[in-house]
């Protein structure tokens, strides 16, 4: 009887901890409300899906609505994190552009975008940027910066 009290107690241990595993990774979803990929400009929420494609062998580019974000990385087509600067060009750099006509030009200065997964042919990952604006003047914080299966264009 003993025996079988502790195998049901450490059963439902394991419940929860695996239910709890599911529901984070959940909660961290739908933090984008619905769309794959999301960000806190200065403390608002943007959220809208994006896709990713190749440049050339050795640049890539997720991108929401023709240039409205642009974020650009140097290397492979694989897990890592990329060190955003402002002029990227060499493996292991990555490029951070949010752009709104007449409103604003913020292009990335410092920061890092990690992708933590490549998995049919789709990228998920996060990053955090700071970014200066040519147009609205001033510092921009990207935090919480999110991308879900973000499939490829």
């Amino acid at each position: 009887m003993k025996t079988r009290l502790i195998l049901v107690a450490a059963g439902l241990a394991l419940l929860t901890v695996v239910g709890g595993c599911k529901k984070k990774e959940k909660a961290d979803e739908n933090a984008c409300n619905g769309k794959n990929f999301c960000m806190k400009i200065n403390g608002t929420l943007f959220a809208e899906d994006a896709t990713w494609r190749t440049i050339n062998d050795t640049r890539y580019r997720i991108e929401i609505g023709g240039g409205k974000v642009e974020m650009d990385f140097y290397g492979s087509i694989a897990a890592g994190t990329y060190t955003v600067v402002a002029s990227p060009s060499t493996s292991g750099q990555g490029g951070f552009q949010y752009y709104v006509q007449g409103k604003n030009n913020a292009k990335g200065q410092s920061g890092t975008l990690t992708i933590t997964s490549v998995d049919n042919n789709t990228l998920s990952g996060n990053f955090k940027v700071t970014a200066t604006d040519a147009v609205a003047g001033g510092t921009l914080e990207i935090t919480e910066g999110h991308f879900y299966n973000v499939p490829k264009k």
